[in-house]
């Protein structure tokens, strides 16, 4: 039997196979399914570039020969029933690094091939298609401690156009300063919500200390739910919040003995 194996990113050398890297590859392993057609002999061909995945047409139904299609893009199209997948995430190798042939299969067809990635990869907050305050808390809450793996910026990218495509006002701005620069908006906006019981004046003297204030978003604050603060941030702010609270104590036993 020879197998061709269409669409293939990357193939380890295999002993006695032919493969293709270059359309200049496609010449010696004509001549060698002619060969191995003539001796009866078995022969995997790879084809790793795309130039050359069409080549193959008059061998479909040839006795002996079996066209295999392996392009991770192809394959994930076929597995969410979609016609193609959004341009910004046609990438064969990022579909492989991130295992998405592996994840279950949908039982009917994908609407939002981003949100069905992101779900799976980043978590649910991330597959939301619904823009709100509430979501915001949630997607803040996520950042709070985690990041965008580089494979996923581009699906990362998709989900936060749908959202503030599909906000508007204030909802868009907070969206859009949290595309513009996640981790300093994020820091700042959970800082200012974990540390409320202290008062403004402290809390953005301690944040600018670090850089972290934002005083343009901190209306943004007031329409979010509970944030925790991220553990970097704890670190540095704890020994902030233990000179804080001694000097309290001190002012409070002095006035005490007055």
């Amino acid at each position: 039997m020879i197998e061709i194996h269409l669409g293939v990113v990357d193939t380890e050398p295999r002993l006695g196979a032919e493969i293709i890297r270059k359309p200049q590859d496609y010449i010696s392993a004509r001549l060698a399914i002619r060969d191995a057609l003539q001796s009866k002999q078995d022969l995997h061909v790879y084809v790793e570039t795309r130039v050359c995945d069409e080549w193959f047409w008059d061998l479909e139904s040839y006795p002996g020969v079996r066209l295999l299609q392996e392009d991770p893009v192809v394959l994930l199209c076929r597995k969410l029933h979609v016609p193609a997948l959004p341009s910004k995430i046609v990438d064969p190798v990022a579909i492989s690094s991130l295992r998405l042939l592996e994840l279950p299969a949908p039982s009917d067809a994908v609407g939002d091939v981003s949100a069905w990635i992101a779900g799976h990869k980043l978590g649910k907050v991330w597959a939301d298609t619904q823009p709100s305050y509430g979501h915001l808390t949630d997607l803040l809450t996520w950042l709070a401690d985690n990041s965008v793996p580089e494979v996923l910026h581009a699906v990362a990218e998709l989900r936060m156009e749908l959202w503030i495509n599909h906000s508007g006002g204030q909802l868009r701005e907070a969206y859009h300063a949290i595309r513009q620069s996640p981790q300093k908006v994020t820091m700042f906006l959970c800082c200012w919500k974990a540390l409320k019981k202290y008062d403004d004046e402290t809390r953005a003297r301690w944040l600018e200390e670090e850089k972290w204030y934002l005083a343009d978003l901190q209306w943004l604050a007031e329409k979010l739910g509970d944030l925790p603060l991220p553990n970097i941030a704890d670190k540095i702010l704890s020994p902030k919040a233990e000179a804080y609270w001694h000097r309290r104590l001190t002012e409070f036993d002095q006035e005490a003995v007055r």
